[in-house]
């Protein structure tokens, strides 16, 4: 079956399903970009994913814990940061490329009064910055874009 027939027309013709390269596939995630309430600097991370880039906690949705996205970013950013997190609202969805499989990423501001990070195994190494100067770092695209709108946001 043409890939592009079935992404427009969402329909399966009974014995010719489609077949996705791995490239294809987006792996539906959560982010949290983590604002220190008293300082105001993001928590930026490199994770085993993200390798040499930086971007957010963040993960796999895992459909049989969290009810929705929102709940897999609350998870994740506790579970690979240590600490206590309140979301405060949803910043938008970034699609990935720069990985096989990509990600389709839930990105939702939250806020901690901590900023003692212990940090999981998935993170490499971490920085809180003021958000102006993580534009600075060697950022993923998703992670780049998300930055860009928190900035946008914060402005008004």
């Amino acid at each position: 079956m043409d890939q592009k027939f079935w992404l427009l027309h969402k329909m399966i013709i009974p014995g010719n399903q489609p077949r996705f390269k791995k490239s294809e596939l987006l792996i539906p995630s959560a982010s949290t970009l983590i604002v220190h309430r008293q300082s105001g600097k993001v928590l930026f991370v490199r994770s085993t994913t993200t390798k040499e880039k930086w971007g957010y906690p963040g993960g796999r949705i895992d459909f049989k814990q969290d009810k929705n996205p929102k709940d897999a970013a609350l998870r994740e950013g506790g579970e690979e940061t240590s600490l206590k997190i309140e979301i405060k609202r949803f910043l938008g969805i970034y699609i990935t490329s720069e990985y096989d499989p990509n990600f389709r990423i839930h990105c939702f501001i939250a806020e901690s009064d901590e900023d003692k990070v212990k940090p999981s195994k998935e993170i490499i190494d971490w920085k809180w910055l003021r958000p102006e100067e993580g534009l600075n770092l060697d950022l993923t695209i998703s992670a780049s874009q998300a930055l860009e709108d928190f900035l946008k946001i914060k402005a008004t």
